[in-house]
């Protein structure tokens, strides 16, 4: 057993190279947006485990996961040193060591090995993103189901000709499809034929092993589109405390999901230079389509948006419109923090516990606009959408139209 070490016995200064590292790694802190407490309980957990180290002959460089885990739960709680508690002492030292060690083992850089599933699931990406012009979210799930694919059938595409067993496939379908949703196995397959298409492309596999996975039909319009009525609108913009600098952020991205349509990922990408105040325009890069639309800004939107940029925004490096406001301060936001910011919004109004996801504003910003008189020629160009297609699922909820089309009952006279 290793002897309990006394810190308190042993309060000499840090060297200098330790200092240097302690400094750097409250002014990243710092930089980061953490309050003083934050900064000052880390330096803490920081220094003591500087100290630690140095009683036992070893350097931070040195140090493994092992030895920090060691540190936080068995010399921590037993040190009479002023207490720190685990989950801060854990934190404060990993991220120190992630820091001070990034990328450096003995002075050279750090390899990262590849195998050969990420290499060919990083071609495949690569062609979904450049050739196919996928969105993001679209490429990310399909890697997945490749990457589990590749590595449960044990296929060698790297190898050269690829032979894929029809039962072994066709089983393989079977089983993900038992432990996954109507939605999920519609991706799977789609993920799956399109890998295999793929290989077909680049010479690895005949053509007609494609017809061997199969195609998950997906009734179109079977569904009816969640779309908030005028009352619940209303609460739902009332719920955002506009008197935060956080408030008016997420009442502004809220209302260009809800009056313009667009999407999570696309309000997390917009630039202030996207925004022509003269001309009361805003530009949007679709996230399918990759091409960019020209949107009219109401004047309600955009006095939401210059009252954030005026008195909520915070001072940032990144040229985007909406940043975050938590650690760490004035970065980008990512789709999912639209998105979180959206669900907790649903929550103070009083909404349902399943209703997470922000589609639900862009149905009802296309709706409201077709139940306005707006043509589907009209509503696919705010939305983005390259076919009037798929614009047709807002028709069905468009009342007033259904309405003067509605026949009278046989019964009633006229």
């Amino acid at each position: 057993m290793i002897p309990r070490h006394d810190c308190i016995s042993d309060r000499r200064t840090v060297s200098p190279a330790s200092h240097r590292a302690l400094s750097a790694f409250t002014a990243w802190l710092a930089a980061r947006g953490h309050a003083r407490s934050t900064i000052d309980a880390y330096f803490g957990a920081a220094r003591h485990l500087l100290v630690w180290l140095r009683g036992r002959g070893r350097s931070v460089r040195s140090v493994t996961k092992d030895a920090i885990e060691e540190f936080a739960t068995r010399h921590v709680p037993t040190c009479p040193c002023p207490p720190h508690g685990v989950k801060t002492v854990r934190a404060a030292v990993r991220r120190f060591h992630q820091i001070t060690n990034a990328g450096v083992r003995r002075g050279r850089p750090v390899p990262r090995r590849t195998s050969a599933v990420d290499k060919e699931v990083q071609a495949y990406r690569a062609h979904l993103i450049g050739t196919c012009g996928l969105a993001e979210s679209t490429c990310t799930y399909r890697e997945a189901h490749v990457r589990k694919f590749l590595t449960q059938m044990e296929v060698r595409p790297l190898s050269g000709a690829v032979h894929l067993d029809v039962a072994n496939v066709a089983d393989y379908i079977g089983r993900q499809a038992a432990s996954a949703g109507a939605r999920g196995v519609y991706r799977m397959a789609g993920s799956l034929r399109s890998y295999v298409r793929w290989l077909s492309l680049r010479g690895l596999l005949e053509e007609e092993i494609l017809l061997t996975v199969p195609g998950v039909r997906r009734p179109r319009l079977a569904r009816m589109p969640r779309v908030l009525s005028a009352s619940q609108l209303r609460k739902l913009l009332g719920s955002f405390d506009r008197r935060t600098s956080t408030g008016r952020r997420d009442f502004a991205m809220a209302l260009c999901m809800a009056e313009l349509g667009l999407r999570a990922c696309e309000v997390a990408k917009l630039n202030i230079a996207d925004i022509d105040w003269r001309q009361r325009t805003i530009r949007v890069l679709a996230a399918k389509s990759r091409r960019w639309r020209l949107l009219p800004l109401p004047h309600h939107v955009g006095a939401a948006v210059g009252g954030y940029l005026r008195k909520g925004r915070l001072p940032s490096a990144y040229p985007l419109l909406f940043v975050r406001h938590s650690v760490p301060r004035g970065t980008p936001l990512a789709t999912e923090h639209v998105r979180g910011a959206m669900r907790r919004a649903y929550a103070r109004a009083g909404f349902p516990t399943t209703w997470t996801g922000t589609h639900l504003l862009r149905h009802t910003a296309a709706t409201l606009m077709h139940q306005r008189g707006a043509t589907l020629k009209e509503v696919a160009d705010v939305l983005g959408h390259l076919c009037i297609d798929t614009t047709m699922v807002y028709t069905k909820v468009n009342l007033p139209a259904l309405r003067k089309v509605a026949l009278p009952w046989p019964e009633v006279s006229p």
